[in-house]
């Protein structure tokens, strides 16, 4: 490999800047975007400066390559936006706190609850038995299960 970036010329230096992008372009994820800007910077000093050693290529490039890489992560840790609707795709989440009455009895502390037009998996809190009619409550999500508790009638 070492050998291989001792040779390159100005041309080559651009295409594999070209080429690390065109990865990037098809499998999105800034591993390869800034090792491309990099080459193509130094395929640029190679044409400005036609003396420079390939050691020195090799060094800009490098240091480029690692320090607009650490300077990415570092400015894009910082611009995570936080979601309004942080549950959009997370559905069963969006259930949490919901009160249900059981359309049938929880054997073993475990049964289904029926929730707008879906029918989800669910165990009781304490592993209790719950009867048909039983009002209950969505408190947690482990997976595509609903962990239940009984919640009490509220009185208007």
């Amino acid at each position: 490999m070492i050998e291989f970036l001792l040779n390159l010329t100005t041309v080559q230096w651009c295409i594999l800047g070209i080429a690390l992008i065109g990865v990037e372009v098809l499998a999105p994820s800034s591993y390869f975007l800034w090792p491309g800007v990099s080459a193509l910077v130094v395929g640029l000093l190679s044409w400005l400066f036609p003396g420079m050693s390939a050691t020195w290529e090799i060094g800009i490039f490098v240091t480029l390559a690692v320090v607009t890489s650490a300077a990415w992560q570092i400015w894009f840790k910082g611009k995570t936006e936080v979601s309004d609707e942080p549950q959009l795709n997370r559905r069963a989440s969006q259930y949490i706190g919901r009160k249900v009455v059981l359309r049938e009895d929880f054997v073993d502390g475990a049964g289904y609850v029926s929730i707008d037009d879906s029918r989800w998996r669910a165990e009781s809190e304490t592993g209790a038995n719950l009867a048909t009619g039983t009002r209950v409550e969505v408190i947690a999500v482990d997976g595509i299960t609903f962990r239940v508790k009984e919640a009490p009638v509220e009185t208007a």
